[in-house]
Parts: C-alpha cells; structure tokens; sequence
C-alpha cells in the first residue's frame, strides 16, 4: 500500500496549469495534457491529482502510458 499525502507540496504551477486546462475544456476547447520527465519526479502523482480534478467535474479521462525510449 502507497501512502499518499492528502497535499501535493512543490507543485503550484503544475497544478495551476492542470487547473486552467480542465477549466478550458469545460468552456468548450479541446486540450491534451503530456507529463514527461525523468522517473521519480512525480508525474504519476500529477496524473492522479489531475485525473480526480477531471472526473470531480464530470468530464472524461483517457489515460495512456509509454515506454522510455532512446534517441537514436
């Protein structure tokens, strides 16, 4: 079992963007979200907190994830 702490810490602006992308998709305008970053940051948890955020207002959520992948 994960604990999770009932405040993200860190993340105003992650989450003030997470925030003015759902408003504007309620209003009508289609957006995409991408959380990318090295392992460890948080991304899964940004994803948690804006996939309640979305579904707390009764929108959808599609979900995907991928692999690393290596330049070559």
């Amino acid at each position: 079992m994960h604990a999770r702490a009932a405040e993200v810490v860190g993340r105003d602006s992650e989450l003030a963007l997470i925030e003015e992308s759902l408003f504007g998709c309620r209003q009508g305008h289609g957006r995409a979200l991408f959380l990318v970053g090295e392992g460890g940051i948080g991304k899964s948890r940004l994803v948690a907190e804006a996939t309640g955020a979305a579904l707390g207002a009764t929108m959808r959520v599609l979900r995907g994830r991928s692999g690393t992948t290596a330049d070559r």
